[in-house]
């Protein structure tokens, strides 16, 4: 069976809106499902055409700069597959190639166009312990201590120390990491499901994380 990904574009939107109000926001969406990562390059090409336009419109009628999101998920999966039928060096090189165009999309239209990357593999250990508890009322908490790090070992980690190894453990992870600024990390730690940034290259928010989702 094949992978199946999606990049959708739509406006931004904000807390409280009505019913009818989120059905327009719907209506807006764009869904581009794609099956393969030279698929997924011709969809995100699409949606740069797409959104240069966009630009373009606003500009001659002297609209304000409403903003947009673009979801791309799955590209780390559709690199799986192309390393499984050729080799690493050549899925990665396929995947950093598809960064660099969103990256070069992001900064063209950086004053109102946000880009989320889903990956739908994971990042490492996919459980973490943490000394004391994490509590269920805390919305946000800054790093206190970074984790005694390993000679060597890479980078990017999670406040939360896992014996289980560094979180971009094979090449994939790591090109997919270098083309991203904000990082965030879902993880389940003991009794909740806990979000952290584990990079921040344009902010302030490394280290911070909160409860995502509480266990039942």
């Amino acid at each position: 069976m094949a992978t199946r990904s999606t990049a959708a574009a739509s406006h931004l939107q904000q807390p409280g809106l009505s019913r009818m109000d989120a059905l327009k926001y719907l209506d807006s969406v764009q869904l581009l499902p794609v099956q393969s990562l030279p698929n997924a390059v011709q969809a995100i090409n699409t949606v740069s055409d797409a959104l240069q336009k966009l630009q373009d419109k606003r500009r001659a009628a002297a609209e304000p700069e409403r903003p947009v999101v673009l979801i791309v998920a799955g590209l780390d999966t559709l690199t799986e597959a192309v390393i499984r039928a050729s080799n690493p060096l050549r899925g990665t090189a396929l995947l950093a190639a598809t960064l660099r165009n969103v990256n070069r999309l992001a900064r063209t239209h950086e004053s109102w166009l946000s880009i989320i990357l889903v990956n739908t593999s994971g990042l490492g250990p996919a459980h973490y312990d943490l000394t004391p508890s994490v509590e269920t009322d805390q919305a946000e908490k800054p790093r206190k201590e970074m984790p005694r790090k390993v000679s060597g070992e890479d980078s990017i980690y999670s406040v939360f120390p896992s014996p289980s190894g560094p979180l971009l453990s094979t090449l994939l992870m790591k090109t997919l990491d270098q083309g991203i600024d904000t990082h965030i990390l879902l993880s389940n730690v003991k009794a909740a499901q806990v979000a952290e940034v584990i990079k921040d290259r344009t902010g302030s928010g490394l280290g911070k994380w909160g409860i995502w989702s509480p266990r039942r």
